[in-house]
């Protein structure tokens, strides 16, 4: 044990020397678990020891209750299923199943007793009369009313994400299920009428959000890597969006903050391969008045990986993820005569030698790979830590549009590199009396 705490604080001691000299505040990326425990009359118990183990990675908390029975552990593991159990005097109770959700305490009361279940309703007949005794369950105000219900919250977790549609496997088509964000128009993501680059976006703790407008598009999220996402949606474990809330842990935001999670490694091997994409062959023929479709395509293609590199102690989660897309040029230009376009374009090749580009369709290229590495570690019972790298990079093209009001050419678009590269180091602690 004196080995594991050593190599634990030297550890840690490199850890913070590696930092850099500024340091930014992380959103709260982690669950808690709470509760009481009482005895057979319902009075609450004293000193007792509460386990809490997150049976699918091994992770390891503790706890003793208070003088209210009540007992419990913030900067837990989210996810689960967790195994609460509670011991004194010789008794002990148990539970199983128990799921943790980002930011938010997961409620575990136990009763130290051999009682079975509640009573149930009954009927009893004497004589002529029949009284039937029926047994009501609600929800107290301390439950609507809680500490952690801190503002409009929108939850979405992996279940939503793998059942909701979706076609640009963007956080756009989740985080709308938010009333008060829309995702019409150019502005992008507004919440609460703000501009998309008001949004504080965070993955793991690391904000990507694109703070001093350097984005050249603005119809995402509001992320640095213009029409690329910022992270891989089969990376994302699940995430909370706010809206003006009174947790003073949020900060950094005008219009939503946007507090997201990367999957994790267990004990068990885990993944997938997928890919999906579209073109002009899957679009109908439509109105025989409507313009033909121009040749395009779009496809999406990864995996993910994860498992353990050393059993309850060590894991890891790798997410892979790229795309591949042609988008033609569109708009009316039924205004312009295309033979006059064409005499500008042969005098600027015959007098000063340029080709400015045809009147045939003109296409965007975009294409962008990102990947993700993730690793977490129990150190000890109570502590554990993990990093997390991710990595955008593509390319998109710019400056080239046709409409009713401008027909650009070919030699008007030019292509701007995406790279954008994050580093979060987490470190949890749960300290306990002994």
């Amino acid at each position: 044990m004196r080995n594991l705490t050593l190599t634990y604080l030297v550890f840690l001691f490199a850890g913070l020397l590696a930092l850099p000299a500024q340091l930014v505040a992380q959103g709260v990326t982690s669950s808690s678990l709470g509760g009481v425990v009482t005895d057979a009359s319902g009075k609450p118990v004293v000193g007792a020891e509460i386990s809490a183990v997150d049976t699918s990675s091994g992770t390891r908390y503790t706890s003793v209750t208070r003088e209210t029975g009540r007992w419990d552990i913030p900067n837990v593991r989210t996810g689960g299923p967790f195994r609460i159990t509670a011991s004194a005097n010789g008794l002990t109770k148990s539970k199983s199943g128990i799921f943790t959700t980002l930011m938010q305490t997961a409620e575990v009361n136990l009763q130290l007793s051999g009682a079975g279940p509640g009573p149930a309703a009954t009927t009893t007949t004497a004589g002529a009369a029949e009284t039937e005794r029926v047994v009501v369950s609600g929800t107290t105000i301390d439950d609507l009313y809680s500490s952690d219900r801190t503002g409009t919250s929108t939850y979405v977790d992996r279940t939503e994400i793998n059942n909701l549609p979706t076609i640009t496997r963007s956080l756009n088509d989740y985080i709308r299920l938010t009333p008060q964000i829309s995702t019409l128009g150019r502005q992008g993501a507004s919440a609460a009428g703000q501009n998309n680059r008001s949004n504080n976006i965070q993955v793991d703790g690391a904000s990507i959000s694109d703070a001093f407008g350097l984005a050249t598009s603005g119809g995402g999220t509001g992320a640095p890597t213009e029409s690329a996402e910022p992270i891989s949606l089969d990376a994302i474990d699940q995430f909370r969006v706010n809206i003006a809330p009174f947790d003073v842990r949020e900060s950094n935001f005008a219009g939503a903050s946007i507090n997201a999670i990367t999957r994790s490694g267990d004990n068990s091997f885990k993944g997938s391969i997928y890919g999906l994409g579209r073109n002009e062959s899957l679009v109908g023929e439509g109105s025989p008045i409507r313009m033909p479709v121009a040749a395009f395509h779009e496809y999406t293609y990864g995996a993910r990986l994860a498992g353990p590199i050393f059993k309850d102690t060590l894991f890891f989660f790798a997410s892979y993820e790229a795309k591949r897309a042609l988008l033609p040029i569109i708009g009316d230009t039924s205004a312009y005569p295309i033979a006059s376009v064409q005499r500008i374009i042969d005098d600027t090749n015959t007098k000063y030698g340029f080709n400015p580009g045809g009147t045939g369709t003109e296409s965007t290229i975009i294409e962008d790979d990102k990947f993700l590495l993730k690793l977490d570690w129990n150190v000890l019972p109570g502590h554990h830590a993990s990093v997390t790298y991710n990595h955008v990079e593509g390319t998109n093209q710019f400056g080239l549009s046709r409409g009713s009001g401008f027909f650009d050419l070919k030699s008007r678009q030019y292509t701007k590199p995406i790279v954008f590269d994050s580093t979060t180091f987490q470190l949890f602690d749960t300290w306990t009396p002994s």
